[in-house]
């Protein structure tokens, strides 16, 4: 989390036009979205895929996606 503010108060000042300060304002907001969404996923067998680490993130999707056409399609009610 301390990495995530420390992005955006940079990006407040390294890209005026992208105001890091107006996130950090809504944050709770933001998690609370968050936290209902990664619940849903995990409810309905989503994987979630971790962002603090991003060297690892592209491997990630590519490997649920090929799981995902992999698996027996469903028909849909």
């Amino acid at each position: 989390m301390r990495a995530f503010i420390a992005q955006l108060k940079y990006r407040a000042h390294s890209e005026p036009g992208r105001r890091g300060d107006r996130t950090l304002d809504h944050l709770a907001a933001i998690r609370r979205i968050q936290e209902h969404l990664v619940g849903h996923a995990a409810r309905n067998g989503v994987p979630v895929c971790d962002l603090a680490h991003p060297a690892e993130l592209t491997q990630q999707v590519v490997d649920a996606v090929v799981a995902d056409l992999s698996a027996p399609q469903r028909e849909l009610a």
